[in-house]
């Protein structure tokens, strides 16, 4: 019961959420809410100060934060059974739900995931797991089923240092690791085929520069393309023939920026998007010669160590996030008659600032800019104003 009715105070559906809450976290952690206390004045009271409120994160952090805001002790801070809708209904959360075992929990993270769409009637979403001592992998992937109405774990690679990943013609996904590894897994029976290693003649030679940041598949090409971005700069591109001899060759090496690392990859027609922490680099694809560059200049805001970690390109828009940040940044672009990047520029009024909608925007950013675009569509409709 809400804390607002034993207070003999007017009340409204909110009450409804706050016992949505409480029933919720009881399915997923097992556990009676304040089962150590024994009278209704005590629970009450402890529910007047906010005890309710989980200490430790169940499943993955947006249940958790939902399951905090419904038992909030003040019902004008509580969302809307519309918004708990909304949210559960998202297609991350509907995946998560089939993987999260509240007494064996493997952890994931959606930061970096793709989705494979094999079959009409099959789709399935990779995603990254986390580093766990509950159980004995390092970190790895996992592979989840997509159905109308079965939505399944089918698989776990135990892979290393899994920083990136991308798929490949709907059988092949490659994945990108630290010191230039590239793992090539079989979409079909979930093992790796092989691992290749990038040979840098690049002269930074740092812990970190070999690290394989972003990763993209352009398969709408003719002939298909794998690009590459390390920690030192560069980006490598790959052609179907290179992956045929598994990356002992490659098409060109391109040091986009000596000081700064390629922490995104993004294409859109005869454009690539090339990030280089602050700076986006568009090339066009055909002889990939860099025909534009824009820097985002967010020194004055005070995000001048914030690098850009999502690109999402939709018609002639932008969407840009950066690490640990708020805002998505929106920039349109014009192109001139041969398709090409001519100009582009920030377009502040229509850019979000999400912090005073989501208290934890920043992860709300590194999720869902990267989703793919028929989900992108549907949540932007729903926080861009008309």
């Amino acid at each position: 019961m809400a804390p607002n009715i034993t207070g003999k105070q007017v009340y409204d559906s909110g009450v409804d959420v706050f016992s949505f809450g409480i029933l919720i976290r009881e399915i997923l952690t097992g556990k009676r809410v304040l089962s150590e206390l024994n009278f209704p004045n005590q629970v009450a009271g402890a529910f007047q100060l906010g005890k309710a409120a989980l200490e430790t994160a169940v499943g993955w952090h947006d249940m958790t934060h939902l399951l905090n805001q419904c038992v909030n002790p003040n019902p004008e801070y509580r969302p809307s059974a519309l918004h708990i809708t909304d949210l559960l209904s998202r297609a991350d959360m509907l995946c998560l739900r089939g993987v999260y075992d509240p007494f064996n929990k493997v952890p994931v993270s959606l930061k970096e995931y793709c989705v494979i769409d094999k079959s009409e009637y099959e789709t399935e979403l990779w995603v990254k797991m986390r580093p766990s001592q509950k159980t004995d992998l390092l970190s790895g992937l996992a592979v989840i089923s997509l159905s109308e109405l079965n939505i399944v774990q089918k698989s776990m690679i135990p892979i290393n240092d899994v920083l990136c990943f991308t798929s490949y013609l709907k059988n092949t996904v490659f994945v990108g690791c630290s010191g230039g590894t590239i793992a090539v897994i079989n979409a079909q029976t979930y093992r790796i085929e092989y691992k290749a290693e990038i040979k840098s003649k690049s002269s930074n030679q740092s812990m970190f520069s070999l690290n394989i940041l972003s990763m993209i598949c352009m398969e709408e090409l003719d002939p298909s393309y794998l690009v590459i971005g390390l920690g030192n700069g560069q980006i490598y591109v790959y052609s179907d023939t290179d992956i045929e001899k598994k990356f002992t060759t490659y098409q060109k090496v391109i040091t986009v920026d000596k000081t700064k690392p390629i922490t995104k990859l993004a294409h859109y027609k005869e454009n690539l998007f090339v990030a280089a922490h602050q700076v986006i680099h568009v090339f066009e694809v055909e002889h990939f010669k860099k025909i534009y560059t824009f820097d985002l200049n967010l020194t004055q805001q005070g995000l001048h160590q914030n690098h850009i970690t999502k690109l999402c390109v939709m018609n002639h828009t932008i969407w840009v996030a950066l690490h640990n940040a708020s805002t998505v940044y929106v920039c349109k672009f014009k192109k001139n008659p041969s398709g090409h990047i001519s100009s582009m520029e920030m377009d502040e009024r229509k850019s979000l600032n999400l912090s005073a909608c989501y208290p934890h925007s920043d992860q709300f950013l590194m999720t869902y800019l990267d989703l793919p675009l028929t989900f992108t569509t549907r949540i932007c409709s729903r926080i861009l104003p008309r």
